[in-house]
């Protein structure tokens, strides 16, 4: 393929991934608006003040970086994949709920 031919091939593979990331990330963008929002009622319900510490910051950006990495479990039924893949996505997908559960656990019963 030249630069300057005009033509675009596109790997089905890497289309494929890059699908199942954005949609991976969408949904999980919901499930944590609902956790969004359940931080945000909580303080009315129990009629505290909810605290923000650098522990809850710390636990989200983890639980982000897990969710960014756990889409990798979508890649099991494609065998050309790296088998580093299929690592990286069992150990994400099984490790993503640690630090939210942790962290809200935490804030609900502390604060």
């Amino acid at each position: 393929m030249s630069p300057f031919s005009g033509e675009f091939v596109l790997n089905p593979l890497f289309a494929k991934n890059t699908t199942y990331y954005t949609a991976h990330t969408l949904a999980n963008v919901q499930i944590y608006f609902g956790a969004g929002i359940a931080y945000a009622v909580l303080p009315l319900y129990t009629k505290r003040k909810w605290y923000t510490s650098r522990a809850i910051v710390v636990g989200w950006l983890f639980t982000l970086a897990f969710v960014m990495l756990a889409f990798f479990h979508h890649m099991y039924q494609d065998f050309v994949q790296p088998l580093a893949f299929q690592f990286i996505g069992n150990i994400a997908s099984y490790s993503s709920p640690v630090p939210a559960v942790v962290v809200t656990v935490f804030g609900a019963l502390l604060f």
